[in-house]
């Protein structure tokens, strides 16, 4: 708002509050509002409007790492917080006033602000401050053309725990589409769209594609408060959007190394991001150290929970218009991380570097129960670190209750994941129709996967149209004796080539 500053520039949107009668224009009363001039107790009294709010699961979680719980409680209760009213206070009163569900549908009309409503009030009754969480769900409900209700699972008959489901079809087979409408069933105001069986904390979107424009928060949708919890990552032109930056910031890996360091310093829960990140930087860079160039030196560390733990040290989130002219120290924000391997400088390939981005990218912005849409994670990264990459994924969504529903084209990707959560995506007569692969797909063959799963892939190739031209003017004794040191499975491509003729 005009006039306003920020407590914490993480929290520009920390809740939504729905007014009540009064007999003020919207346009008026936005405008008293807006100018930070007038209390809500006068809008009460002097205006006679009614309020109620619904806090986010960021702003819930603030107050209680600010404020203690008796103080946190007094002050929701006071705001009419509908999350903490509803499900701890239970005041006789404001649940006989509030009780018509216009309020719900108007207040909760996101999938995160029902998490927020259901799980963030649960901050107030742990003893520990701990960040609440669900159990993953087993599935995420979409609906086809036909608005038929279809399963993408999370699970399967196998028992495995990889909260992951893909989906796989041809180029234009809707796989973006099927991703772009999974992003607005969940912020729909409609709660028969937006039933998925779950609600999530927060929704991040990590595309590794050209086209990925439809993701960003403009274009998903215009109501800014419905993208609270949404997070954009486009790896290909290295920016991140979300509510606090709707056109964009540039990504580097000192840049999200910031945010997960100012998140484990300030935030408790059932995980810590620096861990997370620790883990998977390993896969890449075995007994890794990582310098920081500060305005007073250089800062080396062997992990990076080792920097979360020296919070204040090294002040990465400084304002340099401030504190430029005077002895404080910050660190550089034009210096990229430097790792070191076996004490010498390490230089990242651009598949390591791809990875690590990517990796980063997620680790600085999930939080227990979300939700994670991946497009084409393959491109860019060598098929052993396409691997790391699907493990690294499956570790940090169990350590945070979430899932994650990915795109592809990769068989690499299906090796990982069990049948029953893979679905194809089969475009005819302009109608996508979704299936089940016809083989199990977990630990198979590869081979075996782009046969049965993928299609025809010989209509096309180069080499097909080769062989024929060999097996046009030759008989089979002739190319037996001609062609005997192929291999045999080209050799026998060779004779059915031929005996296509």
């Amino acid at each position: 708002m005009k006039h306003q500053e920020y407590i914490d520039e993480d929290i520009k949107s920390p809740l939504k509050m729905l007014f009540i009668g009064g007999d003020l224009t919207e346009a008026f009363l936005f405008n008293l509002l807006s100018k930070s001039e007038i209390s809500l107790h006068e809008i009460k009294v002097k205006h006679k409007f009614d309020y109620i709010c619904q806090i986010s699961e960021d702003g819930y979680r603030y107050i209680n790492n600010k404020l203690e719980t008796g103080t946190s409680l007094s002050l929701l209760r006071t705001i009419k917080d509908f999350g903490v009213n509803y499900n701890i206070i239970r005041n006789k009163s404001f649940l006989e006033r509030y009780s018509d569900k216009i309020f719900p549908t108007l207040l909760l009309d996101n999938t995160f602000s029902s998490y927020a409503f259901q799980n963030g009030y649960k901050y107030f009754n742990a003893d520990d401050g701990a960040v609440y969480q669900l159990q993953p769900p087993t599935s995420f409900i979409i609906y086809d053309e036909k608005k038929n209700p279809y399963q993408l699972k999370m699970e399967s008959l196998l028992n495995i725990n990889i909260p992951i489901h893909a989906l796989i079809g041809k180029n234009g087979s809707g796989k973006t589409y099927l991703i772009n409408k999974i992003i607005k069933q969940s912020i729909s105001s409609d709660i028969g769209i937006r039933s998925s069986g779950s609600v999530f904390s927060r929704m991040i979107v990590l595309s590794n594609t050209i086209n990925d424009k439809c993701y960003r928060p403009a274009n998903i949708t215009k109501n800014k408060h419905k993208l609270n919890s949404y997070h954009f990552v486009s790896l290909t032109s290295e920016k991140y959007y979300n509510k606090i930056f709707p056109r964009g910031k540039k990504l580097s890996l000192f840049s999200l190394l910031e945010k997960i360091q100012k998140r484990d310093s300030h935030k408790r829960g059932n995980f810590e991001q620096g861990y997370l990140l620790d883990k998977v930087t390993q896969d890449v860079i075995p007994e890794y150290s990582f310098s920081i160039k500060t305005n007073l030196g250089e800062h080396i560390y062997n992990s990076f929970s080792e920097l979360t733990g020296r919070y204040g040290l090294v002040n990465l989130s400084s304002n340099l218009e401030l504190i430029k002219d005077s002895g404080i120290e910050y660190a550089l924000p034009d210096e990229d991380i430097q790792f070191y391997k076996n004490n010498e400088p390490f230089t990242l390939s651009s598949g390591q570097l791809s990875f690590l981005v990517s990796m980063f990218s997620l680790i600085s912005t999930i939080e227990s129960n979300s939700l994670i849409l991946i497009e084409e994670p393959e491109n860019f990264l060598h098929p052993s670190l396409l691997t790391h990459f699907i493990n690294s994924l499956t570790h940090i969504l169990r350590d945070t209750n979430s899932i994650a529903i990915m795109a592809t084209h990769s068989a690499l990707v299906l090796r990982e994941i069990p049948r029953a959560q893979i679905t194809i995506l089969n475009r005819r007569d302009n109608i996508t129709r979704y299936q089940t692969p016809n083989i199990e797909t977990f630990g198979a063959d590869t081979h075996q996967i782009m046969i049965d799963v993928f299609g025809d892939l010989y209509s096309n190739a180069i080499f097909r149209e080769e062989l024929s031209n060999i097996a046009k003017h030759k008989t089979i004794n002739e190319l037996l004796v001609q062609y005997s040191d192929l291999p045999s499975d080209v050799l026998n491509k060779i004779i059915m080539e031929k005996k296509s003729k």
